[in-house]
């Protein structure tokens, strides 16, 4: 929170780097680092590493965004092309690996899907949690996630960002309830059913990144009421990485 403008197009490199550096300075002072949320890709970036590719390039990205503007589903369709590794495991609607995909080919030459058989050997040991519930009891917690985000003053909050210029162009306004809210201001959608979509797609991206992580079976399960069990499990990692 609070790290860069609206506009900048942070990407998981940009974790990267910023992690690994929050992480050297915790081991520096002989303490544990916890990562704690729900981005796998940047997950994945610190335990596997990133391909090397090449940075973004902006210019191309929108021009692609404005392809995708004119004609939905043409940049998959293109990815189909060039790339039909990539484009069999990117869904359509991922527009953002879409366009990275995409990039990358257009400024190497080389398929993403061969880009990304290459990463940068493991740095660190690592014990994974996975905390799970019933789905109807998350997606119950979830709902009041989002009213209450609602109560705090999410819809002024995006008005206070179109106001500065910020639109539905840039990366950061296309996150779950800014691009809700942007729709309801431009009058797409009434003020319930923009909190029905902006509840019903928090779900769904809940739901994906359950999907992601349950594909990884290094991960621990277990539920939010056993603390005992999971301080037992921190502690002999912890004493078995020491020996």
């Amino acid at each position: 929170v609070d790290t860069v403008d609206p506009d900048y197009r942070f990407s998981a490199g940009d974790f990267k780097r910023m992690a690994l550096d929050a992480i050297d300075k915790i081991l520096g002072k002989g303490k544990i680092p916890f990562l704690v949320g729900g981005t796998g890709l940047y997950f994945r970036a610190i335990e596997s590493g990133l391909i090397d590719a090449p940075p973004a390039d902006v210019k191309y990205r929108e021009q692609l965004y404005e392809e995708e503007k004119k004609e939905k589903g043409i940049l998959h369709k293109k990815l189909m092309k060039i790339d039909i590794e990539s484009a069999q495991k990117i869904h359509q609607n991922d527009l953002v690996r879409i366009v990275r995909a995409l990039e990358v080919h257009h400024l190497t030459g080389v398929p993403f899907s061969k880009w990304i058989k290459i990463s940068s050997p493991k740095r660190f040991t690592i014990l994974k949690i996975g905390i799970t519930m019933d789905r109807s009891l998350l997606y119950s917690r979830i709902e009041r996630r989002c009213y209450r985000m609602l109560e705090c003053g999410l819809g002024k909050e995006v008005v206070n960002l179109l106001n500065m210029g910020y639109d539905e162009r840039h990366p950061s306004m296309k996150g779950l309830g800014y691009s809700h809210f942007i729709n309801y201001l431009k009058g797409c959608n009434s003020y319930n059913e923009t909190v029905r979509q902006f509840i019903r797609d928090t779900k769904r991206f809940a739901k994906r990144q359950f999907i992601w992580f349950k594909s990884d079976h290094d991960i621990k399960w277990y539920n939010p009421d056993e603390i005992e069990a999971i301080r037992s499990e921190i502690y002999n990692f912890i004493n078995n990485s020491t020996k």
